[in-house]
Formats: C-alpha cells, structure tokens, sequence
C-alpha cells in the first residue's frame, strides 16, 4: 500500500513538475519500477497509476510500459482490451530472445484468449520460443495456457500434452502461486487420464 502510494505521488509530481524530457523517462521508469512490486498483490491501483500516466515516447520504455499496463488489466478485469501496444512492444523486441520478448507474446497471447484460441496459442508458442534457456516459469505458464486453449476448443489430447509439459517445468517452483497451479493441473491430469482410460477398457472389451 505504501510503494502504491509512492507510485502516486510520484506520478503527481511527474506530471505537475513537467521535467525535461530525460529526467521525465527517468521518472517514468522510476514509476514503472514502483508498480511491478506492487502489481500482484494490487492490480486494480497499479492499473488506475498506468492509466493515468502518459504512454512514453522511448520506444524501450514504451514496450517496457506496454507489457506492465496488458498485465496489470488482466489481473485486475480478467481481459486486454486493446493489442495495439503490445504489437508495438513485439514490433520492437523483433526477433530477440529475452524475458521482455517472452512476456510480450505472453500477454498477446491473453488477449487473443477466448477471442480467437489458434490466435492465443501461436502467441503462446511464440512466448515460448522467445524465452531464454532457464527460465522455466515462464515456458510453464505458456505450455499451461495453451494447454487452456485445446481445451477449450475441445482437444482433449492436446491439452494433455501441453499440460503435461507444463507440470513438469513448474514443479519444484517455490511459489505458492506456482504450487497451488501444479495441484490443479495434477488433478485435471488424473481425471482425464483415468476417463480415457475407462473408455480405452470400454473400447477392448467390446
């Protein structure tokens, strides 16, 4: 609550003061630094702080600012309303392999969600494929929402297979987040695996 209302004040100084243009980015990127702490724990002010701030003119700090604002509007309403920053965002990072690339076809992904899944899981994949090696959390949570996405298009194989995946990127994550995600997938896993398996010894014993 404190670092939000930090980020708050900083913003009503930076808006009122009307600094030079790089002590403005740098103000901007102190803003920006605020509300990642925050972030999960209060979306909906870390949003209202983003969406009253400028969208910057630093290509960098404009795709750094894209991913944080689609993140902190899924997590406070549930959806991304828009694309076109975080096409910026991608546009920028092009064909680089990095966190930042990662979480930018991540969140792509989000918004293609329930509007167009070939869409979402192309996103997802390519937030795979942008990751850099180690960073398994972040492959895990792609694997996991695409795995959401066959599901959802009634691919029952598919979503095994990629949850599946993802289980096993994520499991030995210290997150309680992360370990309450893996217990449900363990027991989404489970129930398919032993309905299939019924109707397998259904199938051979006609």
């Amino acid at each position: 609550i404190r670092r939000i209302a930090v980020s708050l004040l900083s913003l009503g100084c930076f808006v009122a003061c009307k600094e030079r243009e790089g002590g403005e980015m740098s103000e901007t990127r102190k803003l920006l630094n605020d509300v990642k702490v925050v972030i999960k724990e209060k979306p909906d002010s870390a949003f209202r702080v983003l969406k009253a701030l400028e969208i910057p003119e630093d290509e960098e700090t404009m795709a750094e600012y894209s991913i944080l604002i689609a993140n902190a509007e899924y997590l406070a309403t549930g959806k991304i309303e828009s694309d076109s920053l975080l096409l910026k965002a991608i546009d920028f990072y092009g064909e680089t392999q990095s966190k930042e690339t990662a979480l930018a076809h991540y969140s792509l992904g989000c918004y293609y969600f329930s509007r167009d899944y070939d869409k979402a899981i192309d996103s997802f994949e390519n937030s795979i494929k942008r990751c850099p090696d180690g960073d398994d959390e972040i492959k895990g949570r792609a694997y996991h929402a695409i795995g959401t996405c066959w599901l959802s298009k009634g691919d029952i194989n598919e979503y095994l297979r990629a949850s599946k995946k993802a289980l096993k990127l994520l499991e030995g994550n210290e997150s309680e987040e992360i370990r309450t995600l893996c217990q449900e997938m363990r027991y989404y896993l489970n129930l398919f695996d032993a309905t299939y398996q019924k109707k397998e010894d259904k199938n051979s014993a006609v």
